[in-house]
């Protein structure tokens, strides 16, 4: 079966990511992404400040 749903988010929780080495380009991005509310998505500070 497959489902498409346009408005939907996929998230990954990684509790330990933030002490195992990442790659540096991929690092850059989500702070990039991040900084900008994940394009507008995301509206609220204290959900943000969870995410690395």
């Amino acid at each position: 079966m497959y489902a498409y749903e346009p408005t939907s988010v996929l998230v990954e929780v990684d509790w330990d990511k933030d002490s195992r080495a990442v790659d540096a380009q991929d690092r850059r991005l989500f702070h990039e992404r991040k900084a900008t509310g994940f394009g507008g998505r995301v509206h609220q500070p204290g959900l943000l400040s969870l995410m690395g």
